[in-house]
């Protein structure tokens, strides 16, 4: 796990995306903050150069994402069974990335702090 974590994928630190997702399960403000229209975005590093993800590239990071701790325990804390959509926007600074987790209505409301 931890030669995992030392890992970046297409300039995605695996290690800080693994504590920003404790994080988020972890705290209901952080939670509140980044979920809209009931899908929690978690932003990922701007992408200056290039061309979109390739499709290896995207199963590969998805499969690291759902294998990590952090995955894990916001799947225990908050979704009880999610999938991570990577979504790309291109932009004149860079292509902007972000993975959309959906959410039920239900599950923010009624969790115990």
């Amino acid at each position: 796990m931890y030669l995992l974590l030392d890992k970046k994928i297409d300039g995605i630190s695996l290690r800080t995306l693994n504590k920003n997702l404790k994080q988020i399960a972890f705290s209901k403000s952080l939670l509140e903050k980044n979920v809209e229209n009931n899908v929690l975005s978690v932003y990922l590093p701007i992408k200056k150069t290039g061309d979109f993800i390739s499709e290896t590239q995207k199963k590969e990071l998805l499969s690291k994402i759902e294998a990590l701790d952090g995955m894990t325990t916001l799947k225990l804390c908050i979704l009880e069974d999610c999938k991570p959509n990577l979504k790309e926007k291109k932009s004149i600074f860079g292509i902007y990335r972000w993975l959309e987790f959906p959410l039920e209505k239900t599950n923010i409301n009624q969790r115990k702090w």
